[in-house]
């Protein structure tokens, strides 16, 4: 037998629903309403793993602000410091969830923009690439979100901060990180 919903749920209300954006009598009348109703359980559910899915992805450029929030999420979080020119091996150990590369002792007072190029040590290829990333003019950083997914790419990634002043820009600082990471189990 296969039952319809009278009164199904829409879309936009399922979506708001999982964001957390619904008030709270709302959210209360969607549990109700979710509960007794299988239609609108299965497309609840549907939506929960897009939702989820997006909730988890996490930009590689990151602020200050956006760090505390993944904090305050549970995330758990290593900060690795590295300075230009500077070597900074790290281990992306199993208990953390976020390894955030702290790019500093940047001069950023006139920057317009920064972008910043990744790439392979071994074979110089590009593996991301952005004309303009968050940057905290003040503390001279930028601050980078290596996730336990980007254990595929190459071991060792170079940084490459470019700051764009008038219009122009010049590469301000590289930084080399070798990676190694511990299995997740």
């Amino acid at each position: 037998m296969n039952a319809q919903c009278l009164s199904p749920l829409s879309f936009e209300t399922l979506v708001a629903y999982w964001a957390g954006d619904l008030p709270e009598a709302e959210t209360d009348a969607v549990d109700a309403h979710v509960i007794g109703c299988g239609p609108c359980a299965s497309a609840s559910e549907r939506i929960a793993v897009i939702t989820e899915a997006i909730r988890g992805s996490i930009s590689p450029f990151i602020t200050a602000r956006q760090l505390d929030e993944l904090r305050a999420r549970g995330l758990r979080v290593e900060e690795n410091p590295v300075r230009p020119g500077e070597r900074a091996a790290v281990v992306f150990r199993r208990d953390v969830d976020l390894l955030v590369h702290r790019l500093g002792a940047l001069d950023l007072s006139r920057a317009e923009r920064v972008q910043v190029r990744v790439s392979s040590e071994e074979t110089g290829d590009v593996m991301m690439e952005s004309a303009a990333v968050p940057f905290d003019a003040a503390g001279g950083e930028v601050l980078i979100a290596c996730q336990r997914h980007f254990s595929e790419m190459p071991p060792t990634v170079v940084f490459e901060v470019s700051v764009v002043e008038a219009g122009v820009a010049k590469l301000s600082a590289t930084y080399v990180v070798p990676h190694i990471f511990e299995s997740a189990r």
